[in-house]
């Protein structure tokens, strides 16, 4: 069993969507119904199985009374379903979903006059909440980027609390791994921003423009905006400016576009809405004119339709004045704008969501007094038919050997009551071409795996077994399809769908666990497990041999088969746990305990002996003095408070004598560190303080 934390990332690629293909600006606005609670800055995730979760925000002016609660829309009952309350309260946080299905909420305010470091995970199908790892930095209204399969970034945002630094940018970022529930300080923007734009470029890098940078008190108010464009390549962990935006501006808007061209779209300077755009071409670096909206807009929302365009939805035309029902919409193959029939209610600071049904909601936000508000109301594009009946998601289960996945389908038209042909119940079938049998009109055999009743719901999922299963280097995908089955006899099926079955069974246990106690604290070696495939180990401390496998006995990870406990007491005992590349863990070693050894402890010292670095502290550069009692190859580590290692310099030879190492701290965030001299078999450790 993986007794590790999340193993499947985040942000799910590929949804797919109803067709919706005549003008968009032949729909129209209807009412749906309102919810639970009024806020605005709330967040609205699309869930898999097509209901939409809207957590959080803040239901007053001021944006101080924060939300705990949160509510599940269902778009084809038009009701609105109480989920347990966030453990905690924020406004001004992101939202991502997972692969498999959860909802993963980082950062925010939490209307005590502080941003918070928080992260919790909402589980649809448990209707349950857990917490992750915390960032190490507070923030809100920060971004969030996925980077690959496993990771997701967040950039700048507010820091602090909400007194004479109330705007204070920031310019750190980190990296959330779910393969390990950790969170690793990343470059440094070269400037601190909030109210930035953010997108993702073709190539796998990000794009920030514009916001706030300036931290002093004095321009708590005016929030003065900036031009500067940078971009962030994951690859080798760094930012370097792009070309300059034309105009400086904040709360910018970035949407990546079918040609692989970013477009920009408003913003606002001096608490003035704007309404003119651009186009980013990252292949030559460089912005060009786009066509610019009918209405200026700040604190409106955007929402990418199937087809390409781009609609706008309502927002602010001044900072403190009217709020506005407007709607238009981008096309991109004219670059024009269009306007679209208007909402019914002025509103901003409201969420946008495009539903599987190609209809777009739009919840909560202020309206034009200022007062948050609950009303909600739905956009049908002319033609577009919801509910089609489909298969909308297949995801693997954790923690089960690959041997189960979860699918979601939509209803059939006929899953209503009165309907002539009633649907009672759904078969999820598996593809099996050994013991399946054929079915009519579909190719390959199937096999039913269960069988479900209708419920008039319009939005199913159900957990199934697999064929087989498969590892992190040879996944195995099982077929499914969904067949309706109605009170007449009359069967209906889905299009067949792909789901995924990876092995997450952990590695075998490290082996020949011993600890050595010497000048440095406790030196914990093992021998590797057998398993092919670890990509690292878990160091777990106790002061009993009943080492408990739990977050708080965590001292750290490495890829390596050593680990230096730098405040380990004589009397500690330890356990190693192996992770392997999907984040699965293993189960622990048998104990070991620390012991003395004098003789290597005095040995260290006459060979190696390391001087207090300086400056200290540092910002930029610092010079460490050692002495060696002989030749050596000599490398230096730097570890942050978490054991994750920030920053180290490779091997090199010294001589016998006098040397001084001089380390570049300038990728360094803010904060203590372990800086780790070693020379041999022997280290050193020193506390390297860098300041900003």
């Amino acid at each position: 069993m993986n007794t590790g934390p999340l193993r499947t990332l985040l942000l799910l690629a590929g949804i797919s969507f109803a067709t919706c293909s005549p003008l968009l600006a032949q729909g129209q606005w209807t009412a749906a119904a309102s919810m639970p609670y009024p806020r605005h800055t709330q967040s609205a995730t699309l869930l898999l199985d097509g209901r939409v979760l809207v957590a959080g925000g803040a239901d007053d002016f001021w944006g101080e009374s924060v939300q705990l609660t949160c509510a599940i829309y269902n778009p084809y009952t038009d009701r609105w379903q109480r989920v347990p309350d966030m453990p905690t309260a924020r406004s001004g946080h992101t939202a991502a979903l997972m692969l498999d299905g959860r909802v993963m909420f980082i950062g925010g305010y939490n209307g005590n006059g502080m941003a918070t470091t928080a992260c919790d995970v909402y589980n649809p199908w448990a209707n349950s909440w857990s917490t992750i790892a915390p960032m190490h930095i507070p923030r809100e209204t920060h971004a969030a980027v996925v980077l690959n399969r496993y990771q997701l970034m967040v950039i700048g945002g507010r820091m602090g609390n909400r007194d004479l630094q109330i705007w204070a940018p920031t310019a750190t970022c980190e990296i959330y791994d779910t393969r390990t529930n950790k969170w690793t300080m990343a470059a440094r923007m070269n400037l601190p921003r909030t109210a930035f734009g953010v997108a993702k470029l073709p190539d796998g890098r990000v794009l920030v423009t514009g916001g706030t940078s300036d931290t002093s008190a004095a321009s708590n108010w005016a929030q003065p905006a900036n031009p500067t464009c940078e971009i962030y390549d994951p690859v080798t962990n760094s930012w370097s400016y792009a070309a300059p935006y034309p105009s400086k501006r904040n709360s910018v808007v970035l949407e990546s576009l079918c040609d692989n061209r970013i477009i920009s779209i408003g913003g606002e300077v001096d608490r003035q809405s704007l309404s003119d755009c651009m186009f980013y071409d990252a292949a030559h670096d460089r912005w060009e004119p786009a066509a610019a909206m009918a209405a200026p807009r700040l604190l409106a929302q955007f929402v990418h339709m199937p087809s390409g365009d781009i609609v706008a939805t309502g927002g602010w035309q001044h900072l403190w004045d009217t709020r506005t029902n407007d709607v238009e919409c981008y096309h991109t193959g004219s670059n024009d704008w269009h306007t679209l029939p208007p909402m019914i209610y002025e509103r901003g600071a409201h969420t946008a969501t495009l539903m599987y049904t190609g209809e777009i909601l739009v919840t909560g936000g202020m309206s034009t007094g200022g007062t948050p508000t609950s009303t909600c109301e739905r956009f049908r594009p002319r033609g577009c038919v919801p509910g089609s009946f489909g298969i909308s998601a297949v995801c693997d289960v954790a923690e089960d050997d690959g041997g189960h996945v979860r699918v979601y389908w939509a209803s059939h038209a006929d899953d209503v009551a009165g309907a002539n042909d009633r649907i009672i119940s759904y078969s999820i079938l598996l593809e099996d071409q050994v013991a399946g049998a054929k079915i009519t009109g579909v190719q390959g055999r199937w096999t039913v795996a269960d069988t479900v009743p209708a419920d008039g719901s319009g939005l199913y999922s159900h957990v199934v077994p697999t064929v087989a299963t498969g590892s992190a280097a040879a996944p195995v995908s099982s077929r499914f399809l969904v067949m309706a089955n109605s009170g007449n006899g009359s069967h209906y099926t889905t299009a067949a769908a792909t789901g995924e079955a990876y092995d997450n069974v952990g590695p075998d246990a490290a082996g020949g666990v011993a600890v050595d106690r010497n000048s440095n604290g406790n030196r914990i070696t093992w021998a590797p497990s057998t398993s092919g495939d670890v990509r690292e180990y878990a160091v777990y401390r106790g002061d009993r041999p009943d080492v408990p496998i739990a977050p708080a006995a965590l001292l750290g990870t490495t890829p390596s088969t050593t680990y230096t406990d730098f405040e380990g007491e004589p009397s500690a005992f330890y356990r190693i746990v192996a992770i392997d590349s999907l984040g699965n863990s293993g189960p622990g070693s048998a104990p070991a305990e620390a012991v003395a050894s004098a003789a290597t402890a005095d040995a260290a010292v006459e060979f190696l002996t390391v001087g207090a670095n300086y400056p200290q502290p540092c910002s930029v550069w610092t010079t460490i003095p050692l002495t060696l009692g002989h030749e050596a190859l000599v490398s230096v580590e730097v570890q942050d408070q978490l054991g994750v290692v920030a920053a180290s310099l490779d091997q090199q030879w010294m001589p016998a004598g006098e040397n001084r190492i001089h380390l570049s701290t300038t990728r360094l965030p803010s904060g203590t560190y372990h800086c780790i001299v070693r020379a041999g078999e022997a280290s050193r450790s020193i506390m390297l303080r860098v300041v900003r």
